[in-house]
Order: structure tokens, then C-alpha cells, then sequence
């Protein structure tokens, strides 16, 4: 799929419809020369045709292109059905047909892609029609667009002619821009200031939506960094995840992070990073990364420090699935003592040795103190698989990761030498075949097993077994249940080998569906060149169950939603489980999720969407988180939420009545209010704690626009109440200068002087203020405008 190229200007589009008309005017010939095949017009559907005589050899053209419906938003699908005709004699092999939304009448490769179908062969004189829903690019601009096709756009086929290749629909789609979300950390915040590496710090921080547009999941990360410009290559030591975030919605989190124990002592920048893994389209890319206030000190304790100081090994030749003698001496030279760890003795084919290379042996230390060595020596089998030639033999102290040292850097090392393996003809068995009946049991019966095991080596493999094994779940090991086994002499190179047995099941084997697996040489008595591929698992489950007549049985399990406000067609995410609480396993089936008026869930309610089960065994459960995007067409206001198993009826089960569950809480689907302003008093002081009628007051205060637009002008007035509840027949004493506005966001103090009425009553006052805008549009919220002071005027006779 292309990147989707600039948009392209709304003028340019209706430019390019100019040309359209113009070009109605050419003969048929100028198109073809062109390269170009106009619909045609009229109806009411994104539909265009076109029409050829076969010719000899292959010829490829677009018959007719439809799509549907004629308006979308980006992020939008669009049902596109396109139909190619081979108008020549021979065969077209392997060729595309891509899908371009154009801002002109002249679709070519340099387009907009959107969608591209496959077709493996078309004979002449044949057509092939195809059809599926594209996405609008959420980077498309809003305006009316071209919908176009080309055949073989990858240029593959040799055609008799080449000119006819391109098909535009008859209509244009009129595109408008999806409103974004725009994601931003407001606040991250951490304690203590200083700790040691490896211990643990409190991280809070809240991301906002400040866009006009619903959030889909996304991540928000926390770093480390040595400098305060916070990126994704800075050192993560933090990671969450939001299901969904409506505008103007905030998400906080409040947790305990690691300082990596191999940080180095110093101080360190904390920040935050929304969206870190860049899954969103946002309004603003810029505006993703904040750093928390302060430095974080990091210290170091002591700590041991372990190096292989000694590694040989012998002999320098060896067959693969033979020993070579390894002495290894592991040293602590640190200032603390070590706990539990291990040596890996590796092989490599370059020097770098590290713990992805093919590890051959370990030992396991119970610890080591300080200055401390340990001397070990010990043969170790070069694995049949590892393959012939030169090889490096390496040893890591801790190579699991166990201890926290002074130097993660110092615990590999590198023995003299090269060992040179050799790989003497071997056998390769394969389990190539596995089947058994019947399918469903009760327990203590008989299973007939059918397997096929093959040699792919180039020796004759002698005296192995092959087992025949039954897990409760699809992994399968020799740990699990050997159902029963067979031995095999001899079995020669490019030989197969089939056994049919019967095996009876273990009388007190539980209920419940198992896997069938068959292992060849289960007892590794056989060196091979590759042991990966010795078991088989068979096609089905086995289902063992205790009734007669058995029947799945679906229950929604759980079932939950995020978050609990949704604009209307926004994303919910919504969380499922079902378990199949039969005695039968369940075939593929689907289970449905919808909003009720009402707290019956059925299925003549609100469909949101599905998910497949395509088989659940008995007292299986499977587990799903999903999001879903809301009908914009739903009314608004609340609903109730659930989900019901095998909506379809698909599956004949032993209870009908149990597959519908509701969630708990209630959806809100809601438009959000246009943007306003929204001025509010954070802080209201004053200057005396008593006075007397006549004195003057000094008052402070600020005014805040919490709102997501700009206020036009406002006022604030100040009052004295005898009680802390502001009203219209308290004393005013007077109002302070018409602010012209305030951005949104923005705040804006005042200071003003007053005399306190020579009428004023002795007791105790409060003093209050209220803020008033005088024009433009209404607040959002007129609740807020009004506030007391915390200390209280005494006013003395």
C-alpha cells in the first residue's frame, strides 16, 4: 500500500472537475492516447462503465467500477466493486487492480491508493469482478474526490493495448474531515526526589484530550532521560494503557515504577510521553511530551561484580552429538557478596558472545563473596542440530540476569581457539501424519490412532520409540498424558512407517477436551540434525465427556465496556469472555454486542458489533478486548450494555437461555457542547483582618477562562454577606474594570481599593466576588462564577 501522497487544495479539485468538462468535448481517440477511460453519466451511484471488442492476445480493461455511499468521512469505508474484462484471445497471468482516490479526472499511479485486489489468471475473452470496503485515509482533505481504478497497475502483463488500463466511477466523493483528538500530558509528577537504582518511585501523571475528536486506545510512557527533552529513545520505565478518551476527558494514573538497577548514578529528567507508540492521528503531533518538575538523584549501593576470569576447552575437533571438556572459573570482584546465579557455556559463530548464541550447558552457583573464585570442569554435549563448521566457545557469569552488579558489561568471555564441528550422517525423523476417531468419547473407551512417521536422514534409524500423547490444552509435550506407544526397529532412509492402534482411555481421565499429538523418538534415543520437528499435532479436538448425549453450553462470562461517555460514532472498547460450560466442544460461532433501552439484551437491540469463536472445548473460556465504533446515528442519551453467545444460533446447546449477559454501568452517548468560555475566581484575598466603617480594603483576585474558547469582555464585583453564601441583597462594594478578554486558558488578576460603608453593621464579614461577561457568547458554565474568601473581615463600631 502507498503512503498517502500531499492532499491536494479544495480549488485544485474543482479544477480538475473543470477539466473533466472540458475534456467531454475530445474525441475517443484523445482519451486513449490519454491513457484515460471517462464514465459515463448519469444515476444516482458512483458508477462508470466502458466497453471493448476483444482482440488478439491478452487486453485489459475495466468494465465498470461502482461504489457506495457517495459521502464519507475520513476514516470511512467505502464499498468499492470493480469488474475487469480480458477483452483479447489469450490469458492474463498474475496481475493487480488498484483502487485511487484523484483530485482530478486523470487517475494514475501518483494517486492516492486505497485498496489493491489480486487476480492469479484471466482468460480471454472472461471478466472477474471483485469487491470489498476501503478506508478514506484519515490524511485525505475534506472536499469532493475522484474515485478511480487502474488494471494491471503494476505493469506486469503485455497487452495489446496499454491505454485502456484506467476507469473512473461516475460520481465523486464528498470527503469531510474526521474531527481529531489531540492528546497532551498535563501534569506528571514523582517521589521521592532521590533513590537508589533497582528501588521504586510514585509516577502520577494525567493525559487530556484537548481535540474535538474521540481518542482509540493509546499508550502513555514514562522515561528517564539525562536531558529534559524527553523522546522515545530515552530509557522507558513506564507503560499504560487508555482504552478510549473523549474530548475534553482526562485520564490519571497513579503507580509505583523501577528505577533500572543499571542505571547510572546521577541526576535524571522524568517526563511523559502520550501516544507514545504514535497510533493516533492528532490535531497537534507536538504537544505529546512533558517533563515533571525537579530532578531525580540516583544513587548506587555497593554491589558485587561477576567476570569468568578463567574458560578452556578441549578438543579442538569434534562430531556434532559428541562432548567437548569444558573448565570454566567464575570470579566475584565486587564489594558486596553475590547472590544465587549462573554460568552459561555457549557456542557462537562470531566472537561476540552473548546469551542469544547456542548455549550447550550451565552450572548453577548458590552465591559467592567477595574476591571469591569457583572452579568447575565438566563435558558438555555440541547439540546434533547445531550444524557443521568453526565455532567460538563463550562463557557468561549471571547470564540469566539474576544479580545486580557495579558492570553489566564485563560478564562474558571468550575461550582461545575455535572448536571445528563435524556432522556425521544421521537419521531425521518426522511424524508426517496423525489422525484418530471417534472425536468424542466417554471415558474408558477405546481410541483408534492412525501415524506415519518418516525418516528424512541419511542413515538408518535403529531402536526409537514413537508416543502417543494427550494435553489439556494445544501444547504438547512428553510431560503430558502418554496415551500409549510403539517401538520401531529399524527404519531406513527415505522409509515411512504407519501403525494403526487402539489405546484405551484412563478410567478416571476428567471430562473435558484434550489435543492429540503424535512424538517420534519421545525418549531422545537418537542423535538428529533437527529435533524441532519430531511431534505432530492432529487435526481436532477430543472431546471426552461423561453424558450420552453431550451439547455445548455458551456463557458470557464477563463482560465490561470503556469508557462510560462516548460521542456519538465514537470508539468504545469492550471487554468479553465466554466459556463453554458443556460437555461437547463448541464449533465456530459468534457473539454479538449491543446497547438496550432497556436491561433485557436481545437481539433486536442496538447492534454494535461481533467477534468469532472459531472452536471452544469443554470448560474452555476465550477472552477478547476490542473496540467498536458506536452508530452515529443512535439517539442520543443512556443505555445498558451486553453481549449474547451464538447470537446467530449456530450451535444446538443443552441450555438456550443462558447466552445473554448485561454489564455493569450505564453508556452515555452525548454530542459535545460547541466551544465557550467559562471565567472562574481561583484566588480572592484581602489585606485586613479588622476594620472599621470609612477604612479601606485592599482586595486581590484572579479571574480564569476554563473554558476551550476565548471571552469577550468581563467585569468582576466585589461584596461583603454576614453568611458565606453569595447573593444579590448582600452589601456590594463596588466593581473593578471591564477586561476586554481573555484567552482561553489564560488568567488574569485585579487589585482594587475600597471604603467600607459608613453604614456598615459591626460582626463579622465575608468578603466575596463575582465575575460577569458582558458580551459574545455564553459561558458554558454559569454555575461557577462566584467566590468567598477563606478569612473572614471583622468589622469593630
Amino acid at each position: 500500500m502507498q503512503t498517502p501522497q500531499e492532499h491536494r487544495p479544495r480549488e485544485h479539485r474543482s479544477k480538475g472537475l473543470s477539466k473533466l468538462m472540458r475534456t467531454l468535448a475530445l474525441p475517443l481517440t484523445l482519451y486513449l492516447a490519454l491513457g484515460l477511460t471517462l464514465a459515463g453519466c448519469g444515476g444516482a451511484g458512483g458508477s462508470g462503465s466502458q466497453v471493448a471488442a476483444d482482440s488478439p492476445g491478452a487486453d485489459l480493461f475495466l468494465q465498470s467500477l461502482d461504489f457506495s455511499p457517495l459521502t464519507a468521512s475520513t476514516g470511512d469505508t467505502i464499498h468499492v466493486v470493480d469488474v475487469v474484462r480480458n477483452g483479447g484471445d489469450e490469458s492474463a497471468m498474475g496481475f493487480q487492480v488498484s483502487i485511487y482516490l484523484s483530485a482530478d479526472a486523470f487517475v494514475n499511479s501518483a494517486d492516492i491508493l486505497i485498496g489493491v485486489r489480486n487476480i492469479g489468471v484471466l482468460a480471454g475473452a472472461s471478466t472477474s469482478s471483485g469487491g470489498g470496503f476501503l478506508t478514506v485515509p484519515a490524511s485525505v482533505a475534506d472536499g469532493d474526490w475522484f474515485v478511480g481504478a487502474i488494471v494491471d497497475s503494476a505493469g506486469t502483463v503485455a497487452e495489446v493495448t496499454e491505454t485502456n488500463n484506467a476507469l473512473l466511477a461516475a460520481a465523486l466523493l464528498a470527503v469531510s474531515e474526521t474531527p481529531l483528538p489531540d492528546i497532551v500530558p498535563s501534569s506528571v509528577s514523582f517521589s521521592p526526589a532521590a533513590v537508589e537504582a533497582g528501588q521504586t518511585i510514585e509516577v502520577s501523571d494525567t493525559a487530556s484530550n484537548l481535540g474535538l475528536g474521540q481518542a482509540a486506545s493509546f499508550q502513555v510512557a514514562i522515561y528517564l532521560s539525562s536531558d529534559p527533552n524527553i523522546t522515545s529513545g530515552d530509557i522507558l520505565v513506564g507503560l499504560r494503557s487508555v482504552a478510549s478518551l473523549g474530548p475534553g476527558e482526562l485520564s490519571f494514573l497513579s503507580a509505583p515504577l523501577t528505577v533500572p538497577a543499571s542505571l547510572v548514578a546521577g541526576s535524571w529528567y522524568l517526563g511523559v510521553l502520550a501516544d507514545s507508540g504514535g497510533t493516533l492521528l492528532e490535531s497537534d503531533e507536538f504537544n505529546n511530551a512533558l517533563v515533571a518538575a525537579g530532578d531525580l538523584q540516583v544513587s548506587h549501593p555497593p554491589r558485587p561484580d561477576l567476570i569468568v576470569a578463567e574458560l578452556e576447552f578441549s578438543p579442538s575437533q569434534v562430531d556434532a552429538g559428541q562432548a567437548i571438556h569444558v573448565s570454566e572459573r567464575a570470579l566475584n570482584q565486587g564489594l558486596v557478596a553475590a547472590g544465587p546465579f549462573r554460568v552459561g557455556i555457549y557456542l557462537s559463530e562470531d566472537s561476540d558472545i552473548t546469551s542469544a548464541d547456542r548455549r550447550i550447558g550451565f552450572r548453577s552457583l548458590a552465591g559467592l563473596e567477595v574476591g571469591a573464585s569457583s572452579l568447575a570442569a565438566a563435558p558438555l554435549t555440541v547439540p546434533g542440530d547445531v550444524g557443521g563448521g568453526l565455532f567460538h566457545v563463550g562463557a557468561i557469569a549471571d547470564d540469566e540476569g539474576d544479580i545486580v552488579e557495579e558492570s553489566e558489561e564485563n560478564n562474558a568471555v571468550l575461550a582461545l581457539g575455535l572448536v571445528e564441528v563435524f556432522v556425521p550422517p544421521m537419521p531425521d525423523l518426522k511424524p508426517v501424519a496423525v489422525s484418530f476417531g471417534p472425536t468424542v468419547v466417554l471415558g474408558g473407551e477405546v481410541l483408534t490412532v492412525v501415524e506415519r512417521v518418516v525418516n528424512q536422514g541419511v542413515v538408518t534409524a535403529s531402536g526409537f520409540r514413537v508416543g502417543v500423547y494427550l494435553s489439556p490444552n494445544p501444547v504438547v509435550s512428553t510431560s503430558d498424558l502418554l496415551l500409549g506407544s510403539r517401538l520401531v526397529a529399524n527404519l531406513e532412509p527415505g522409509s515411512e512407517d504407519e501403525s494403526v492402534n487402539q489405546y484405551s482411555l484412563p478410567a478416571g481421565l476428567a471430562a473435558g477436551s484434550y489435543t492429540l499429538a503424535v512424538i517420534a523418538d519421545d525418549q531422545d534415543a537418537l542423535l538428529e540434525p533437527d529435533e524441532g520437528d519430531n511431534l505432530l499435532i492432529a487435526a481436532g479436538g477430543l472431546d471426552i465427556t461423561a453424558s450420552a448425549d453431550p451439547h455445548p453450553d455458551l456463557e458470557v462470562q464477563n463482560i465490561s465496556f470503556s469508557p462510560n461517555l462516548v460521542l456519538a460514532g465514537g470508539q468504545l472498547t469492550v471487554q468479553s469472555t465466554v466459556r463453554n460450560v458443556g460437555d461437547l466442544s463448541a464449533t465456530q460461532f459468534q457473539m454479538g454486542f449491543y446497547l438496550s433501552d432497556d436491561d433485557l439484551i436481545e437481539v433486536t437491540d442496538h447492534f454494535v458489533g461481533l467477534r468469532t469463536i472459531f472452536n471452544l472445548g469443554i470448560d474452555q473460556g476465550s477472552a477478547s478486548s476490542f473496540p467498536y465504533t458506536l452508530d452515529a446515528s443512535l439517539p442520543l442519551g443512556d443505555y445498558y450494555f451486553g453481549a449474547i453467545a451464538d447470537y446467530t444460533d449456530a450451535i444446538l446447546e443443552s441450555d438456550e437461555d443462558n447466552n445473554a449477559s448485561l454489564a455493569l454501568g450505564i453508556l452515555e452517548i452525548y454530542i459535545p457542547p460547541p466551544p465557550a468560555p467559562d471565567l472562574i475566581l481561583t484566588s480572592l484575598i484581602f489585606d485586613l483582618s479588622s476594620a472599621a466603617p470609612g477604612d479601606n480594603l485592599h482586595i486581590d483576585d484572579v479571574v480564569k477562562n476554563s473554558g476551550n474558547l476565548d471571552a469577550s469582555s468581563f467585569h468582576v464585583t466585589y461584596w461583603l454577606s454576614q453568611d458565606s453564601e453569595l447573593n444579590s441583597t448582600d452589601t456590594m462594594l463596588g466593581e473593578g474594570l471591564t477586561v476586554p478578554s481573555l484567552a482561553a486558558g489564560a488568567e488574569a488578576p485585579g487589585s482594587l481599593q475600597f471604603d467600607l460603608p459608613a453604614s456598615l453593621a459591626p460582626g463579622t464579614w465575608h468578603v466575596g466576588a463575582a465575575v460577569t461577561l458582558d458580551a459574545g457568547v455564553a459561558e458554558s458554565d454559569t454555575t461557577n462564577n462566584s467566590l468567598m474568601a477563606s478569612s473572614t473581615l471583622e468589622v469593630t463600631p
